[in-house]
């Protein structure tokens, strides 16, 4: 099986270090004003561990026999690609954001970015292919390109947006999967020290709505005239956990080492060229699959609505939601019919209701949102005979890798805001100016999913057995859990000209833990008992025109070798930016 490509962890650690928002640039000329903003960031990552052998499957390494093929020969490259020391990212990079203001209430918002990367290429021991150097090295993207018009119905206010935009909903800090599921992410974006928030969501060409209805109701709407998945890093990247999806992959093996793994192993140099010659063989000889073209949906069909409410004279915000959308994540379908080999295949019109609320409880904003989909997709492992054992694969079978269930997710949030009137004790404890806590506790469940319930299904008269997996790992056992929760949280301190006159010093920690169970979907959102923490020192002038940031993260615990995908890979990193 492919390996899963579980990113949130990372993405959230990471972004402790993210660069403010950048000082605007106001003019006006007649009766257009507009602002613009310029952000330019150069950044870097290092790693500062070596790999494991428990999480590689190269036999041509000291580990010999210890490498862990069955597990991560399909997902390694990123791996093995970056030693000890190697920087796996230096880069600069620009976000620049025009927003306009026009006569009656039109407005026009646009933003692209760019980056130039120095070192995501310069592998250790796999090249990366054109299409993933393109996606980490170097490009240019649009973002957000819309119009808007406010406008009055009746004694009511009411505004309509048309073009690319991020539609987003809920009450979620930072696990996905709720319902914030209609929003694409650029998880290899968020990987990146100095990262904007902004930068790591995709928008979509889309018509919304918003208006208020009286009396504490207000609606909202949109339509999304295109169909955005999220964007994983490519094959043979330092974060990268598949060899065989998403941009640059490879050919999915079997139960056998990588080609560079033989390569190396035979006294060879690997290169493209003696890459594909391996690969050729190898799928000759049964051992290698063609990786084949992704099965997409279509682009209509997805829209949401939403009712906010609060009522008269009480402290809450509730929510109620219904959206229609496509899969973001893939799951993976092995082939053997008049074509033998792998795709990745996402399911269409899912739908998602939820409800949410918000209030404050003394100093602290409390949030809770529930999301329940009717269906989807539970991971599955591989096809098996039915007497469990062998590969159950025969001639003429798609083998899904995944079926659907019922889902429910349950989001816990709070945010403390520490000021010198109500936590002066502390905060004089400290010696800081100020401090904020974020925190979130998020449980998701299938009721009708069991790690021990063997799956039956068949096709073509052809019967095959299957157990629920936690994303795409290959493992002897079933491992999915039918409820899994986990939280994290996020601390930091303000020092505002103590330390180093005009700056603010900010210190603070990412914590996330996975508590009980693993999560039986692609992207394993808890792994049972993984832990990461990033420790992060932010310095922002005053004003905000130049920052920059140091993060050390790491990566622990956890029951399997891919219940912490990333325990072999702790990092440094850092930023500076300057805004215009």
């Amino acid at each position: 099986m492919t390996t899963q490509l579980k990113k949130l962890v990372l993405g959230l650690a990471v972004a402790g270090v993210c660069a403010p928002a950048a000082h605007a640039f106001q003019f006006e000329s007649g009766a257009v004003r507009g602002s613009l903003d310029s952000t330019l960031t150069l950044g870097f990552g290092q790693r500062v561990e070596d790999q494991s052998c428990s999480h590689h499957g190269d036999v041509s390494t000291s580990c010999g026999d210890r490498a862990n093929t069955a597990v991560w020969g399909n997902g390694d490259d990123g791996n093995l690609n970056y030693d000890k020391g190697d920087l796996f990212t230096a880069h600069l990079k620009g976000s620049h954001e025009l927003l306009l203001s026009f006569p009656n209430e039109w407005k026009f918002m646009g933003r692209v970015g760019w980056l130039y990367d120095f070192a995501a290429d310069e592998t250790a021991r796999t090249p990366l292919d054109g299409e993933a150097k393109r996606a980490v090295g170097q490009y240019a993207r649009l973002y957000d390109l819309w119009v808007s018009k406010e406008f009055d119905i009746g004694e009511r206010r009411g505004r309509v947006r048309f073009g690319n935009q991020v539609v987003s909903w809920g009450e979620s800090l930072f696990m996905i999967g709720g319902i914030n599921s209609n929003v694409a992410m650029d998880l290899q974006r968020l990987s990146s020290p100095g990262v904007q928030l902004k930068e790591a969501f995709l928008p979509s060409p889309a018509i919304s709505f918003a208006a208020g209805l009286g009396k504490g109701v207000n609606l909202e709407a949109y339509y999304q005239f295109q169909w955005k998945p999220y964007s994983f890093p490519p094959s043979g990247t330092y974060f990268a956990q598949s060899d065989t999806f998403d941009k640059g992959r490879d050919d999915f093996l079997y139960f056998a080492p990588d080609p560079a793994s033989q390569i190396l192993a035979e006294g060879g140099r690997v290169t493209r060229s003696t890459l594909a010659a391996k690969r050729a063989e190898m799928i000759a000889d049964g051992t290698a699959f063609p990786v084949l073209s992704d099965d997409e949906p279509g682009n209509s069909g997805q829209f949401g609505v939403s009712l906010k409410y609060r009522p008269e004279g009480v402290d809450v915000d509730l929510g109620f939601y219904y959206q229609r959308f496509h899969d973001k994540t893939p799951n993976v379908q092995y082939w053997n019919r008049d074509v033998t080999g792998t795709r990745m295949y996402f399911e269409e019109d899912r739908e998602l209701y939820g409800i949410s609320a918000n209030t404050s409880i003394g100093n602290w904003a409390v949030g809770a949102e529930l999301s329940y989909r009717p269906d989807d997709a539970v991971s599955l492992g591989v096809c098996m005979n039915m007497d469990g054992s062998g590969d159950g694969l025969e001639y003429g079978v798609e083998c899904n890798s995944s079926i659907d269930k019922e889902r429910y997710q349950l989001h816990l949030t709070g945010i403390l805001s520490l000021t010198p009137g109500d936590h002066g004790w502390f905060l004089d404890l400290v010696g800081a100016q100020t401090a904020t806590f974020l925190g979130e506790a998020v449980a998701i469940a299938y009721p009708g999913v069991n790690k021990n319930k063997v799956f039956t299904r068949s096709q073509n008269g052809i019967a095959y057995q299957q157990l629920p997996a936690s994303g795409a790992w290959t493992a002897p056992e079933g491992v999915g859990d039918k409820l899994s929760w986990g939280y994290m949280f996020d601390f930091s301190l303000v020092y505002d000209s103590t330390i180093i006159p005009g700056w603010q010093v900010i210190p603070g920690v990412f914590f996330s833990h996975a508590v009980n169970g693993n999560t039986p979907n692609f992207m394993a959102n808890w792994m049972e008992g993984a832990k990461s923490a990033n420790f992060y020192v932010l310095f922002n002038r005053n004003p905000m025109t130049w920052q920059a940031g140091i993060n050390y993260t790491t990566f622990w615990g956890g029951d399997h070798s891919f219940s912490a995908p990333y325990k072999d890979r702790d990092f440094v990193g850092g930023f500076i930016s300057r805004n215009f």
